[in-house]
Order: structure tokens, then sequence, then C-alpha cells
């Protein structure tokens, strides 16, 4: 219920509300996680003397505020997120320091943990309980990983070419798509030379090589390589 000035109790707060004016103290700031998109969130505990819930709280903001801040949230709304009411602020909100550590607050009942009720009424209504941004697409954490892979599913494994090692790139065509060279197409082999034939007995005659270590085709005086005198 709303008090005469427009401003409600947490424990009063329910799944997609707007135009949320609270007055509230910082109890705990969460460490920042870094989006995709270069920015800083946070996740902040803040209580009054109905209960507490978590804000989030992005860019500047949540480096501004301090733990004992005493704040104004104007034109703020509820949300689901993984199945826990969420506090934001909207583009036209602000949140405003009033003072600082004097006012009376209670951290029970916790209006961000998982409600079963809260779950069972949205699922009953056709809503998503895990969260939903407008056009039936659940909203993303800032820390999830890229878009289109499975759970459990890293880059490096996605590859359809089985069999492949990772970082080769496909085979194109078929080993029967290589072209020989233009000498040894049409199936026929190049012709080797005629060897010398000895016009005594008819058969091939080997020349010596020129290079023969130096040493007389027969060897030392006519007696062979290894001949001994």
């Amino acid at each position: 219920m709303a008090s005469e000035n427009g401003t409600l109790s947490i424990k009063d707060l329910k799944p997609n509300q707007k135009n949320v004016n609270l007055v509230f103290i910082v109890l705990e700031i969460g460490k920042p996680n870094h989006t995709q998109r270069g920015m800083d969130v946070r996740s902040v505990k803040v209580a009054d003397k109905t209960g507490s819930i978590n804000i989030s709280l992005w860019g500047d903001l949540g480096v501004e505020v301090q733990t004992g801040d005493i704040c104004r949230l104007s034109r703020g709304y509820t949300n689901m997120w993984k199945g826990c009411l969420t506090l934001y602020t909207s583009k036209t909100g602000e949140i405003i320091k009033i003072g600082e550590f004097c006012m009376v607050f209670s951290e029970t009942p916790n209006m961000s943990e998982p409600n079963p009720e809260s779950i069972k009424q949205l699922q009953d209504s056709g809503q998503n309980p895990l969260g939903n941004n407008g056009n039936g697409h659940q909203r993303r954490s800032p820390t999830d990983g890229p878009v289109g892979l499975e759970p459990g599913t890293s880059p490096a494994s996605m590859s359809s070419n089985s069999g492949m090692r990772p970082g080769m790139p496909p085979m194109q065509g078929h080993m029967s798509q290589m072209h020989m060279p233009g000498h040894m197409q049409g199936g026929a082999m190049p012709r080797m030379p005629d060897m010398p034939t000895d016009p005594r007995t008819g058969r091939s005659a080997m020349r010596p090589h020129p290079y023969n270590n130096g040493m007389p085709p027969g060897g030392m005086g006519g007696r062979g390589r290894g001949g001994r005198r």
C-alpha cells in the first residue's frame, strides 16, 4: 500500500510493477559484472522497515551509492530475474541520496528470495517467472555466454567436420579432381630416353658416372677398385 506521498513499502512489491517510488537504506553492494557492451552492473541489497530487496544498478550509479546511504527511488520498476523479484531503475527514473545511517530497517522478509507462490502465480497467468524483456525472450544475464551456443558447449568444440583436426580447413572436392602436370595428362607416362647398346652384344651399355671419386672405371692400374698388386 502506498503512503500519502506515493511511496511504497518493500513488502508490498510485486512482479511487473511500474512507477515504483521507494525510500530505502543501502545494506550491501555486490561486485560489478562487466557486460559485453562495456558497462558494469551491480546487485545492491536495500531495505526499509518492512523488508529488503535487490536492486540492479548500472554504470556510475553503482559506484556512487555507498553502504549506509539513505536514498529515494523515483519511477522504478520490478521484474523477475531467474525466479527472484528484482528492482530496477527506469530510463526516466532517478535515485537521490537524502541521508545516511539513521533509518529503521528490516532484512526480512527478503523479497528477492525465490518465492514458489509468486512463481506459480506467474506461470498460471502465462508469464515467464525467469524474467522477460517484453518481447517473449528471456532476459540475458550480463555474465551469460555468447548467443547461439548450447549450455556447456565451447566455440572450439563446434565443428561440422568430424574426423578433422581443429583448425584444419574442410577438404574441397575429391581426390579424383587433382590435376596432373601437363606432360603427364592423358594417362601416358613420359617416355624415358633410350639407353646406349653394346654393338657386340646388343645389350644396354651403362655409361660410367663422370664423378666416380676420381677413380678410373677399372680401378687402379686397370685391376679394379678393390684389386691388390
